[in-house]
């Protein structure tokens, strides 16, 4: 799960105490001011919390499924029946069944529909368990009901963030009813995901509207977007050419950048605890090639806190990021030793359950630029539980650290393995192919991208050009083949049948 059993626990467990019943719960939630005293079942619930404050999970959840067997669980107040069902799922959580988890909470929300929290766990246990298409249902109805929860900043609702939103709508089929939906509800919301935006899922509702020839909607959703990557995405697809008039200067990269800048400084200002404001306000300085200011910033995070044994952000899980960004600006800095030991750093920070293994493959990416194989296998040596795009990431270290050793059987293995899963990010795939120099096999893997309606978009992004920094001593060679496979005559003429490219005074706001 996103959240730690325990602390899901302990929320049911809180749920226990008396109070008022939520608006619709009906009737009083408790039966013990009947004339006989407290039910059987009403005793049992009694009895499962105690075996809970015990640690006693597995008998609590035994004794909970007998209470609930009773004939007075199905004639109890709604309130009542909730308080159990929700127990009984925190404890399922607990003991791994997810599956009972999901159908508890499903019953919690049948018998009281008005507690945010139950819908909540049901959809994430629903995100977890790779059903996407119940998740996004209930997660559009958590959106319509309870918008102003979306942004996280509710303890109690953390884990709501880009990446279980970006899940459900990647994950989905483009044309699953279900995604519009949950787009819709999502757009609808009028969050902003405290500050941070959402233009990415904005861009794809927009191609849904436009697919579907909803000039109007397409461009009531176009209104909203202001995030520099995702204008160089309008910019430069030939969908929104009708749309994006890309003289106006609300469709300048630059000076959306700038005013990202502006905006995520105040607001971080007003927020000194918000760590995760901090991390976007570093890419967007990177962006903007601010290296020393995001220096600055990342000492100022990384300084020891005033009140010592005090965590001085409320999401300490975003300091590898901030580590993470730290090293980059030193990389561009040209300090690249520097550079190393944050990425070393970010990597090996312990403070994240589960660990982000973002960090050890960007720390093998790192090595493998620098010519340094055999530290790359170690960096991702521990890497576990990863995205599908993660794992082609990893299949790319793994070849470029076997290309470097000289072990083809190894090399080939992992190009075969990027090869077929090159659905879940054709980048890896194509960067091995030209790590090989097989530049044919490149070029038409980056011809059938531009031809692609679901990878267009990230081929037309590689296209693009943008500032970079001189390449690292193990990629020079790679870099000067790959900057060729981007400018081919006819790569070049596919890109302007389906958008363009365009110099940036920008930075990619991804890699090194």
């Amino acid at each position: 799960m996103r959240a730690g059993a325990g602390w899901v626990l302990g929320l049911a467990l809180a749920g226990l105490a008396p109070g008022p019943a939520s608006a619709g719960d009906g009737a009083p939630a408790t039966q013990e001011n009947q004339q006989h005293g407290p039910s059987q079942f009403a005793l049992q619930m009694r009895s499962a919390s105690i075996l809970v404050e015990q640690a006693e999970y597995a008998e609590a959840a035994r004794l909970l499924a007998r209470a609930m067997a009773q004939p007075q669980f199905a004639a109890a107040a709604p309130a009542e029946r909730r308080q159990a069902l929700v127990l009984a799922g925190a404890l399922a959580i607990t003991l791994e069944d997810l599956p009972a988890a999901r159908e508890y909470y499903l019953q919690a929300v049948d018998a009281a529909p008005g507690h945010a929290e139950d819908w909540y766990w049901l959809l994430l246990l629903e995100a977890d368990m790779g059903m996407l298409e119940e998740a996004a249902g209930h997660l559009a109805a958590f959106a319509r009901r309870w918008p102003a929860l979306l942004d996280g900043t509710e303890a109690d609702f953390a884990a709501f963030d880009a990446l279980l939103f970006g899940q459900l709508v990647h994950g989905l089929d483009k044309d699953a009813p279900v995604r519009l939906e949950l787009l819709q509800a999502l757009f609808d919301s009028g969050g902003d995901w405290n500050g941070r935006g959402a233009d990415e899922l904005w861009r794809e509702l927009a191609l849904l509207h436009l697919r579907r020839g909803d000039e109007a909607a397409t461009r009531a959703t176009l209104q909203r977007m202001r995030s520099p990557d995702v204008l160089v995405a309008l910019r430069s697809d030939a969908r929104f050419d009708a749309l994006v008039d890309r003289d106006d200067p609300r469709f300048d990269v630059a000076r959306a950048n700038a005013a990202r800048i502006a905006t995520l400084r105040g607001l971080a200002d007003a927020r000194p605890r918000d760590l995760g404001l901090r991390v976007a306000l570093g890419y967007a300085l990177l962006a903007g090639g601010g290296n020393a200011e995001m220096l600055r910033l990342a000492d100022a995070v990384l300084a020891p806190p005033a009140m010592p044994g005090t965590e001085p952000f409320d999401d300490m899980d975003e300091l590898p990021w901030i580590i993470n960004l730290r090293g980059i600006a030193l990389r561009r800095l040209g300090r690249i030793d520097e550079a190393l030991v944050q990425f070393i750093r970010a990597a090996g920070h312990q403070g994240v359950d589960p660990p982000d293994v973002s960090h050890a493959l960007n720390l093998g990416s790192f090595q493998c630029e620098l010519g340094n194989p055999a530290a790359a296998i170690e960096a991702i040596a521990a890497a576990d539980r990863m995205s599908g795009y993660g794992r082609v990431v990893l299949a790319e270290i793994q070849h470029c650290a076997a290309w470097l050793q000289g072990d083809r059987d190894a090399a080939r293995t992992a190009l075969d393995y990027l090869r077929e899963h090159r659905g879940d990010g054709p980048e890896p795939w194509l960067r091995a192919l030209v790590r090989e120099d097989r530049m044919d096999q490149a070029r038409s893997g980056l011809l059938e991208m531009l031809a692609s309606d679901d990878h267009r978009d990230k081929a037309l992004e590689l296209l693009q050009q943008y500032r970079a920094v001189a390449p690292l001593s193990g990629a020079v060679e790679v870099e000067a083949r790959w900057q060729t496979l981007l400018t081919l005559p006819e790569v070049l003429e596919a890109a302007s049948r389906v958008g363009r490219v365009e110099r940036h005074g920008l930075y990619r706001t991804t890699g090194t």
